[in-house]
């Protein structure tokens, strides 16, 4: 396989249908370029699906727990975001670490040593963590394997917030895909100021025929006012 670059995690980010085709490549990526005993994604509700190793042997278990042992570790993202992106659990917790309720469920059952721990904050916002784990038997973590997933971050941040965005952009369009051409043609005169008098004016209708309209479109829409309806639309076209 080929090294972990930025320029490799941008070409999976780039060929992704979606959030959840980076993270399945992106996990198998890491486990094979930085050796682990297992590998996940995760945010605030779950752990992702895609996670390998022995993740696998706790995952059904731990999911309902997730809420509750992310709250737990949050010590450790923000350990983490303090220490540019990475860090690698045990160094910063020592002993403590295997007191923590959050290792008692999570890495004990799985004989579970030390994770690297790396933080997705796209926007500035935290929104994922990536959890490179070995076990006991394994030989530990390295500053030069810290580097390297730090080195990646920035690029799977983005990779994040743009295929998010990518999403947004694919429901817009199926909700816009469902108004009928005057729906849209009414919805484009919306988008440009007018008001229900100018739009009717505009189309040869009544005002009142341009607020029925318009109600049509907030509910196919999903809105309840016109600035709600213009912001979903935005720039895409009509």
């Amino acid at each position: 396989m080929e090294a972990l670059t930025p320029g490799l995690v941008a070409e999976l980010a780039c060929s992704a249908r979606d959030w959840d085709g980076f993270e399945r490549e992106t996990t198998a990526l890491l486990l094979e370029a930085i050796g682990a005993d297992t590998v996940f994604f995760s945010d605030g509700r779950r752990i992702s699906a895609h996670g390998l190793g022995v993740i696998e042997q706790v995952r059904d278990r731990i999911q309902p727990l997730w809420p509750e042992l992310a709250a737990q570790s949050a010590v450790l993202l923000e350990a983490a975001l303090r220490a540019g992106g990475t860090l690698i659990d045990s160094e910063v917790m020592g002993k403590d670490l295997e007191r923590m309720p959050y290792y008692d469920a999570l890495m004990r059952p799985v004989r579970g040593r030390t994770t690297l721990i790396g933080v997705v904050t796209p926007a500035g916002c935290v929104s994922h963590k990536i959890a490179i784990g070995r076990c006991w038997g394994s030989s530990p973590f390295r500053s030069r394997h810290s580097r390297l997933l730090a080195s990646v971050l920035p690029t799977i941040s983005l990779a994040r917030a743009a295929l998010a965005a990518r999403k947004r952009q694919g429901e817009r369009g199926e909700l816009l895909g469902a108004l009928t051409p005057r729906e849209r043609e009414v919805l484009g005169y919306l988008r440009l100021g007018y008001t229900n008098e100018q739009i009717g004016a505009a189309l040869g209708t009544r005002a009142r025929t341009v607020r029925n309209q318009l109600s049509r479109v907030y509910e196919k829409l999903g809105v309840a006012t016109r600035a709600e309806a213009v912001g979903l639309c935005g720039e895409q076209d009509l």
